[in-house]
C-alpha cells in the first residue's frame, strides 16, 4: 500500500535464527580447504604493464595447480 507521496510501505525481514545448514550438505565456511575455496572463487588482479591478461592467467594457474582460470577482461584507459 503506497502513502500520499507514493512509497510502499517499508518491509520486514524475517530471519530465521535457529535453523543451521546440514553437515551433509557442505562444511563450515572458515574450515574450509583451499582446493574447495578456489573450485568457485574470484580473485581480483590488478595487473601493470607489460604481462598480457593470457601471461597471468597462465601464472596464476600454475602457482595454484588448478586447472580452470580465466579473466573477464581488460580496462584500456
Amino acid at each position: 500500500m503506497a502513502n500520499e507521496r507514493g512509497w510502499r510501505r517499508p518491509r520486514k525481514l524475517i530471519v530465521r535464527e535457529e535453523s543451521e545448514t546440514s553437515w551433509e550438505y557442505g562444511c563450515n565456511p572458515r574450515s574450509r580447504p583451499v582446493d574447495l575455496l578456489m573450485n568457485s572463487a574470484s580473485v581480483v588482479l590488478d595487473k601493470q604493464r607489460g604481462p598480457t591478461s593470457h601471461d597471468v592467467v597462465a601464472t596464476f594457474k600454475g602457482l595454484t595447480k588448478i586447472g580452470r582460470a580465466g579473466h573477464t577482461g581488460t580496462l584500456v584507459t
